[in-house]
């Protein structure tokens, strides 16, 4: 008997592997090399090859295609570049034809609308993903419902590794990597949620509802009524006559009703279709072996875990039971009902602690003399709620996107960080205040501004604003290229203020690439010090506290958000607003949401939905939460492309 367990979860472990390498790869076609544009290629193989091109040669220092700002450009254009820019000097050995390819590419693009919607209008390939550590959590929660707690699997729970994203998308909803430590505390976790069933029988007598298993043995028709109602939630979709076969089969094994149920459940939860959103199914569209309709239940995970971060509740399922879901008009009336729960809060939060970049502030240590009465208590913790709370007003309440960087609306619960933005809590059940004027927008609250230590960093604030807000992919620096030192900071001198020390420390050429579009950015966040607080000068302290020098601050700079002619600001009122005038903003929102909703790196071919989403943003008081609903609207968003 013990031989016979063994064989089956040997099965269903190889049957995970299996799946990890389900995923599809993305194979660029080749160069054009001296073929003559005006042959039989045709309009879309030769923009293909031009987007190709791009992201092999040029993506690099110029952002991906669909946030480029180097549109419109000539296949001349780009040979005088090539010719004349010493660090472009590598791509000589790209053919006339490859130049014109890449020139069309940056030609289908216009100045209203930064997206592109490609000639078929289909989306990008979705690679295979398995649920992030935080939707394996809800969906866990939500389909023992209170039967298992999470906190009595706390133990196997914190075996999880935190999820970074990859493939180029950092957010969790994108991740396809599936490690060892993963695999294992999927195991694990299986494992305690099956010990508990095998050893507490009113635990399994919540579970196991169905009044047949008050018989014992358990008739195979109680089995499978119980496989397909549980089995039903936990995979998403109706559970097939092979999987129940194998299901009853594994629930067979044990000899006792509690190991039955340690066996049933744990084999559930350690299949494919429990661990990855899997889209198997669907219809092909117009006979096409690529293209294909989402099925019902496909559509309603793809809605649910988008939205609340879990699995389909029992109306969502039974919208995907009868079918109706396939209609736009159900689909658009069950997204706004999920977008009323409170779980879409939970789960958008998620986006904007990515978008923010919330989850790594560094642990406090300011010194007593710098930091004066503010407590370093839950500091980190206040401030990234704060922050959190003006997203989730900005979301739920409808409000322009513009607001997320002009609006001085807080949610002020804490009187540490009230009395650092000079004003008192709010008197209101939310805490609803009025911020002074030099705190517009999320770039100047604490939630963005902490340091964690006396001095500011403007790299890393500069880098936030450029990577975050405006999508501009500068990569890191390679130490190997770099002398000595580079990497660190720059050491403390009263003499000179950190913009100074900064300047001085990246004035290289070697540095200036990157850092001419870093350090404005950073630079003009300067009025404000380390734990966020506005000032004028920047102050130096002795070990008692006493102020020994001050030094004047200079935040004035030329941006170059979109161009190195812009005029030159001075505040952080003054950075939002610039950003607001550009169409980069605007740009990379729908960047980073398409990222998080269609988890996957968004590329020309999903410019139609793009574009959509960016017109609904430009519309007079454009919301992120119109965006969201035109998003599951799309076409696109029911639709799943395997790669060619």
């Amino acid at each position: 008997m013990n031989f016979q367990k063994t064989l089956y979860f040997i099965f269903f472990i190889s049957l995970i592997v299996t799946y990890q390498n389900c995923s599809q790869t993305f194979e660029a076609l080749p160069s054009l090399g001296e073929t003559n544009l005006q042959s039989n290629l045709g309009e879309d193989v030769i923009l293909r090859n031009g987007q190709a091109l791009y992201e092999k040669n040029c993506m690099a220092c110029h952002s991906p295609l669909i946030t480029s700002t180097k549109i419109n450009r000539t296949a001349a254009q780009i040979s005088a570049a090539i010719n004349n820019i010493p660090q472009m000097s590598a791509l000589k050995i790209l053919k006339t034809d490859d130049l014109q390819a890449v020139a069309i590419a940056l030609e289908r693009r216009t100045e209203g609308n930064p997206f592109a919607c490609s000639p078929d209008r289909t989306p990008s390939s979705d690679p295979l993903r398995r649920l992030s550590r935080e939707e394996y959590l809800n969906t866990i929660r939500d389909l023992f419902n209170g039967a298992i707690a999470l906190s009595e699997i706390q133990t196997q729970l914190n075996q999880f590794p935190l999820d970074t994203g990859d493939d180029g998308n950092r957010f969790d909803r994108g991740v396809r990597t599936l490690t060892t430590g993963i695999f294992n505390a999927n195991n694990v976790v299986s494992e305690q949620i099956g010990e508990i069933l095998n050893s507490n029988s009113a635990k399994r007598s919540q579970i196991f509802s169905e009044s047949c298993f008050a018989t014992t043995p358990a008739s195979n028709s109680c089995v499978n009524s119980f496989v397909q109602r549980f089995g039903k939630q936990a995979l998403r979709r109706p559970v097939t006559s092979a999987e129940s076969t194998l299901f009853l089969q594994t629930y067979r094994i044990g000899t006792s009703a509690g190991e039955s149920a340690k066996f049933l459940v744990r084999s559930i939860l350690m299949h494919p279709s429990f661990l990855y959103h899997t889209e198997f199914n669907g219809t092909a569209v117009n006979g096409s072996t690529t293209l294909y309709n989402l099925s019902a239940y496909e559509i309603a995970a793809r809605l649910s875990y988008l939205i609340t971060g879990s699995l389909p509740d029992v109306a969502l399922m039974a919208k995907a039971d009868d079918q109706s879901l396939l209609q736009p008009g159900i689909l658009a009336a069950e997204a706004e009902r999920l977008l009323s729960s409170s779980k879409a809060k939970s789960s958008f939060r998620r986006f904007y602690r990515k978008y923010l970049v919330l989850d790594t502030l560094k642990a406090p240590a300011y010194s007593a003399a710098f930091r004066g009465g503010i407590s370093l208590t839950n500091l980190n913790e206040d401030a990234a709620e704060e922050l959190l709370l003006f997203t989730d007003h900005i979301t739920f309440d409808n409000r322009p996107l513009p607001e997320l960087l002009t609006s001085r609306v807080s949610f002020l619960k804490s009187s540490n960080l009230a009395s650092i933005y000079g004003v008192s809590v709010g008197t209101s059940a939310d805490g609803r205040v009025s911020l002074p004027s030099e705190r517009s927008g999320v770039i100047s609250r604490l939630g963005f501004l902490l340091s964690g230590n006396d001095t500011t960093n403007p790299i890393h604030r500069g880098y936030v604003v450029r990577n975050s807000l405006l999508c501009d992919e500068i990569a890191s620096p390679d130490p190997n290229i770099l002398p000595p030192g580079s990497l660190e900071h720059p050491p403390m001198d009263p003499n000179m203020t950190t913009r100074q020390r900064w300047t001085q420390k990246t004035s290289a050429p070697v540095c200036m690439g990157c850092h001419s579009q870093l350090n404005p950015l950073g630079f003009v966040l300067e009025e404000f010090d380390g734990i966020g607080r506005t000032r004028t000068q920047e102050n130096f302290y002795d070990g008692s506290g006493n102020i020994t020098r001050s030094l004047p601050l200079d935040t004035i700079v030329n941006p170059q958000i979109s161009s190195p002619s812009e005029r030159s600001i001075a505040s952080s009122q003054e950075l939002s607003l610039a950003m607001l005038n550009s169409q980069k903003f605007n740009a990379c929102f729908v960047r980073k949401w398409h990222q998080f909703a269609m988890r996957k790196k968004i590329t020309i071919q999903d410019g139609c939905m793009a574009a959509q989403l960016y017109d609904v943003l430009m519309r007079p008081n454009g919301t992120p939460l119109e965006m969201i609903k035109s998003l599951v609207n799309h076409s696109n968003f029911r639709q799943r492309q395997q790669s060619r």
